[in-house]
């Protein structure tokens, strides 16, 4: 299977170690993980949100989030959210609107392949603790692929 490196350092920070978060709110708005952003809200004091039993950051997870973006884009040409103005966004990627974080336009433009649909879906879990690491999203990625060469090598 090919491999494409798709990287980005513009915003970028080597964490210490695995349970290290991030307190800094980085990155293009488009692609940000529902953790990133909801940062400024939650870590706020005064916020309804601030719940100071609970860690608030970001760690490598959010760059799963952003990777299914990236993926979305790679293989439709768009952004995700691309037709959202940024509340709409917010309210989408947080879970807080309760619409799927695909909707149906973009199925649509992933021609509804299933197996696509399923990694993308795969990447974007909105709860950070949930989401695949990128050796999971990798391996993930490698069965999608094999299965997908190996059925279009067999005519279907």
């Amino acid at each position: 299977v090919p491999r494409i490196a798709v990287v980005d350092f513009g915003e970028s920070r080597m964490m210490e170690n695995p349970f290290e978060l991030d307190l800094r709110n980085r990155g293009t708005e488009i692609i940000k993980g529902p953790e990133m952003l909801e940062l400024d809200f939650v870590s706020r004091r005064d916020s309804k949100a601030h719940d100071r039993r609970k860690r608030v950051g970001t760690n490598k997870a959010a760059d799963i989030w952003s990777l299914g973006c990236l993926f979305f884009e790679l293989l439709t040409g768009r952004f995700l959210f691309e037709d959202y103005d940024f509340a709409t966004h917010w309210a989408c990627a947080t879970g807080k609107s309760g619409q799927d974080v695909v909707n149906e336009a973009n199925e649509r433009r992933l021609e509804n392949n299933g197996p696509l649909l399923e990694y993308v879906r795969y990447l974007l879990v909105r709860d950070a603790d949930r989401r695949p690491t990128i050796g999971m999203a990798c391996k993930r990625f490698d069965s999608l692929a094999s299965s997908m060469t190996g059925s279009a090598a067999a005519g279907g």
